[in-house]
């Protein structure tokens, strides 16, 4: 269905403007991009006349509202609508909103979009969780919780399976992106001592070989850390509320989309905020990585805007890209 893995935001504000950049990259790239702006310029005519290149677009409209109210809106949305294969929702809706609308679209739709959850924006920056601040370890009482339900209702083999597998789905997530909190409180200490214990200790977990791990560094080692704790779990909640309503995939950026992977391998991953290595500003993004890290992270599909559509010679910039992911 597409070209290659690149989309094109096409950011335009003037409909002649936006058809002559696709009519000038049509040949070359995976996916156009249209967003808010152009679709509350143009609307659903300029989206088809956008559609009659020929080249699969990408409607990033970030809907989010109550289940019904965003599954009849797609639905007109779609009414007499060309060309949009991927179409993106608020991850933060819920499993609900995501899966209602889904199935909607398989329903009433010869040829359904690829719905893809957008998880926590690329313009948002980490976050700062020093500032000789205290933290909490967030998994450590939600796991002891679930050990005592298990204690209470394991003679229910469905519901022992269920809770094994969410506290062994939790160790993994705090194993792996939660390593790096500072100051801790001294009850968050003795909650993951407790838990650790029982993981040893109780007969119905001893088997699992689980094992909670929390390390404490310096100030300077969590602010080298290029990645926020706290955006990474965000990502990763967001990632398991899209994969449980079975759509296809979600958007976070590329520091994400190696634990995304890990964690949730059939979801595909849509990264905006790409910056080329030949250029040489970040605009109002945060989180960026080049084309290359990106795809080396897990992203399927790379969203770049400005190098692109802002270069004096569009399609010399697509090509220097693609030439980047593939080399």
């Amino acid at each position: 269905m597409f070209k290659n893995n690149l989309i094109v935001a096409i950011d335009k504000s003037d409909l002649n403007e936006a058809k002559n950049l696709c009519k000038e990259l049509q040949d070359d790239v995976g996916c156009f991009k249209l967003g808010l702006e152009f679709f509350y310029s143009f609307g659903k005519d300029g989206i088809n006349e956008i559609a009659k290149f020929g080249v699969p677009i990408f409607l990033d409209l970030k809907l989010h509202d109550i289940p019904n109210t965003v599954l009849k809106s797609t639905l007109a949305l779609f009414n007499n609508l060309n060309g949009v294969n991927i179409l993106t929702l608020h991850a933060s809706g819920g499993i609900e909103m995501m899966k209602k609308t889904n199935q909607a679209l398989l329903e009433n739709l010869t040829h359904k979009p690829m719905l893809f959850g957008v998880t926590v924006l690329t313009s948002i920056g980490e976050v700062d969780l020093w500032e000789g601040k205290k933290v909490t370890f967030p998994f450590a009482l939600g796991i002891l919780r679930a050990i005592n339900k298990l204690e209470k209702l394991h003679e229910n083999v469905k519901i022992k399976n269920f809770i094994e597998n969410r506290l062994t789905f939790m160790v993994k997530i705090a194993n792996n992106t939660l390593n790096y909190w500072l100051n801790i409180y001294p009850q968050e200490q003795e909650r993951i001592n407790k838990a650790n214990d029982l993981f040893k200790t109780n007969h119905l977990i001893s088997h699992l070989n689980l094992n909670l791990e929390c390390n404490y560094e310096s100030e300077s080692f969590y602010k080298s850390n290029h990645l926020s704790a706290g955006i990474l779990n965000q990502v990763l909640q967001l990632s398991n509320l899209a994969s449980q309503s079975n759509i296809e995939g979600i958007v976070c950026s590329g520091m994400e989309a190696k634990f995304v992977k890990n964690f949730f391998p059939k979801l595909q991953i849509i990264t905006p905020g790409i910056r080329p290595q030949w250029y040489n500003t970040q605009d109002d993004q945060s989180r960026t990585l080049t084309p290359k890290e990106a795809i080396e992270n897990g992203s399927n599909y790379l969203v770049i805007g400005r190098p692109i559509t802002e270069s004096i010679n569009p399609k010399e910039a697509v090509k220097q890209t693609l030439l980047e992911i593939n080399s």
